[in-house]
């Protein structure tokens, strides 16, 4: 075995290992697997060592009718209203750099309404965006009611900290 040390060192391998070999080789020669109740079936290594005992049927028959429990469509829900929300903000900042860019460039007359329609977006876009992320923080609610495991919760969007963020 390459990743033992006793043969880098040149000592003799562990009593354990020799008592294990010689009972493998015994049961190899008594037609051991020969003998396997499963031969030749593939083996399923899809079980979740991390789902709860007591859930694992369950999960297994979700899996097997290709459903997926509540709390795991919901956390995708979450997913793609995340994206969706980081799209917005994305579209709206460039919508803004354009206006800004086109503030520098306006006439003295122009600049009070580009300023007006820059100051009318982001109030818009604040009204828009705090209702979106109130309904992210209400399936992240829903997502924390259905999922089973504890330590999987997510955790609440601080609204007004991810507004600043956006508008900052």
């Amino acid at each position: 075995m390459p990743g033992d040390p006793s043969g880098y060192l040149g000592e003799p391998p562990p009593p354990w290992r020799i008592i294990a070999e010689r009972k493998i080789q015994a049961w190899v020669d008594d037609g051991g697997p020969e003998r396997l109740t499963n031969k030749g079936q593939a083996l399923d290594l899809r079980s979740n060592p991390f789902v709860p005992v007591d859930l694992r049927m369950a999960f297994d028959v979700l899996r097997s009718a290709d459903a997926a429990p509540p709390w795991i469509d919901i956390g995708r829900e979450i997913e793609t209203l995340m994206a969706r929300a980081r799209e917005e903000v994305v579209r709206f900042r460039d919508t803004q750099r354009v206006d800004s860019i086109a503030l520098r460039a306006a006439p003295p007359d122009g600049v009070a309404a580009i300023r007006a329609r820059m100051r009318s977006r982001s109030a818009a876009f604040r009204a828009e965006h705090a209702a979106r992320l109130r309904n992210v923080n209400l399936q992240i609610d829903r997502f924390n009611a259905y999922c089973p495991i504890q330590g999987m919760g997510r955790t609440r969007l601080n609204v007004d900290r991810e507004l600043s963020l956006a508008l900052g």
